[in-house]
């Protein structure tokens, strides 16, 4: 419950302020932008070409460029422009990327990356605050997202969820969130 709530918070305060609601859109960009350059990645370091997990992490990394993309047309419409080239230092890659070693914890990174967005899409979309325009941009987002979070979750297993769960952590902690108890 307390992430709900922080999460609440956080989105209140982004949408009464247009310039930090535009540059968290401008972020979200970058960060689809970097997702679907790191599923590529996975793809072409750890899969066998043509294999299941190879397409899967494809067909992530095509949408991720898809979310880019929505995104990019309601900044437009919103008449805000993305700095090209704008550098946004990684918080939570930096620390759930030290446990990639194999296309396992490659799932089980992206699966935890993916979650973390997904939850907080939950919420945004569900606030009664939430502009149309963005709610007709996360719908998509947020159906690609569980699918997302549903494929890598199978990809990891046991093995690929455990194998990242401490460098998860310490990713959280950067971005100033703990692991939920279960």
């Amino acid at each position: 419950m307390e992430e709900k709530h922080k999460t609440i918070v956080w989105w209140e305060k982004l949408l009464a302020n247009p310039e930090k609601l535009h540059a968290w859109l401008c972020r979200l960009h970058n960060t689809e932008k970097e997702a679907e350059e790191k599923f590529d990645v996975f793809a072409d370091t750890y899969c066998a070409v043509g294999s299941r997990e190879y397409k899967a992490f494809k067909t992530i990394a095509e949408q991720e460029n898809n979310h880019g993309k929505l995104i990019e047309s309601v900044l437009e419409t919103m008449g805000v422009e993305l700095e090209t080239g704008k550098f946004y230092p990684e918080r939570y890659w930096k620390h759930a990327k030290k446990c990639v070693k194999d296309r396992e914890t490659a799932a089980g990174a992206g699966y935890f990356a993916e979650d973390l967005s997904l939850q907080r899409m939950n919420w945004i979309l569900k606030h009664e605050g939430t502009p149309r325009n963005l709610q007709e941009m996360f719908i998509p987002i947020h159906r690609d997202e569980a699918n997302h979070v549903r494929i890598l979750k199978k990809i990891a297993g046991d093995y690929g969820i455990a194998g990242v769960i401490d460098c998860h952590t310490a990713g959280l902690e950067e971005l100033g969130l703990k692991l939920q108890q279960k």
